[in-house]
């Protein structure tokens, strides 16, 4: 399987973490639909950490834990996939997975044929209690083989938080998207912090194995198993486009201020998206050079803007583009259609 876009989904971790149960993911698969999250394009329903039983059974299989799931995962994933949703799952390239149930170490092959079996589209494989000899690029290579064996594509979602200089060697396991970063919580300090990271790691993303800067805090309001002290949120069709473009075209940055960066993206057809992001305390009025993105005045031409968040046509803009004041922890993007110049 190739991802030409970046997966866009659910995961139980950052509310429920270990209070998960069949109920709850049949109750959130309908909301997904119920709410219009599928048919905006976030159709993963993923299952994270401790879902199974503390053993394997007796032919080394992970069981699902029969209190939550009394049932079994095909029938979760049977239910999930009714919805027209993915059925996702969590386990752990170490002897056990981060809150201590049986991971993955070892028994990869036997793992990937059983989440075959329950219907998994999505394997969340986090990095917790890796044996201090073995090396981790080895372990995520492994389960990248045992799922391209397994008989059903499995998106590899590989969660080693970016250490062990993930970045050199992702692309080899076979992962479709791989985590470069610690976890998130729901706060803007945290947020800052794992924008910040992307910085030096954007060679390193694009189609087929994208940067994942871990789970979004949207609508957590200070509440759940992350919960700090809440965030804001805005959502809007005409920027998930952007991050859906079919060519799946890495964006870069046009200068390197941390604080307040502002970086672009060429899309599919010929047109370019520009994002301006302040990640500081004050107001903050950010500009692009038209040179940064290879349109010096020689080519002969401008490009027309308009304002994802707003709608607004910002009109024929040549050499700059200048932003109006962004408050503090905003951000505009914008998208650019290529015209002759004036």
């Amino acid at each position: 399987m190739i991802k030409l876009t970046p997966p866009m989904g659910w995961n139980s971790w950052n509310t429920y973490g270990h209070n998960i149960n069949e109920a709850l993911i049949k109750e959130t698969a309908d909301a997904m639909v119920d709410t219009g999250l599928l048919a905006a394009g976030y159709d993963y329903l993923v299952i994270d950490d401790c879902w199974s039983e503390r053993q394997r059974d007796e032919n080394n299989r992970i069981v699902p834990c029969k209190e939550k799931f009394p049932n079994g995962m095909k029938s979760v994933a049977d239910y999930v996939h009714s919805k027209g949703l993915k059925f996702g799952m969590y386990s752990c390239a170490g002897n056990y997975t981060c809150a201590v149930y049986p991971g993955s170490f070892e028994y990869e092959f036997i793992d990937a044929a059983t989440f075959a079996e329950w219907g998994v589209d999505f394997l969340k494989y986090d990095y917790c209690f890796r044996p201090y000899w073995q090396q981790g690029h080895i372990l995520y290579k492994r389960m990248g083989f045992a799922l391209e064996n397994c008989g059903r594509d499995i998106l590899f979602s590989a969660c080693s938080w970016g250490v062990d200089e993930t970045h050199k060697w992702i692309k080899e396991t076979g992962a479709h998207m791989w985590r470069s970063t610690g976890d998130i919580n729901d706060s803007w300090e945290s947020i800052k912090t794992l924008a910040q990271k992307q910085i030096d790691l954007q060679p390193y993303n694009g189609q087929g194995c994208f940067n994942d800067m871990d789970m979004l805090v949207v609508g957590m309001y200070g509440k759940g198993n992350v919960a700090l002290i809440g965030c804001t949120d805005d959502t809007n069709k005409d920027i998930i486009a952007i991050n859906q473009d079919p060519a799946g075209r890495q964006p870069y940055l046009t200068d390197k201020n941390p604080n307040n960066m502002s970086w672009a993206k060429p899309l599919d057809g010929g047109d370019i998206a520009l994002g301006f992001f302040n990640l500081t305390d004050s107001n903050q009025c950010p500009f692009i050079p038209f040179d940064n993105i290879g349109l010096n005045r020689s080519t002969g031409k401008a490009l027309h803007l308009t304002n994802l968040w707003t709608g607004e046509d910002l009109g024929v803009h040549k050499d700059i583009y200048r932003a109006p004041v962004i408050a503090p922890h905003g951000c505009m993007v914008l998208r650019g259609k290529l015209v002759d110049a004036k």
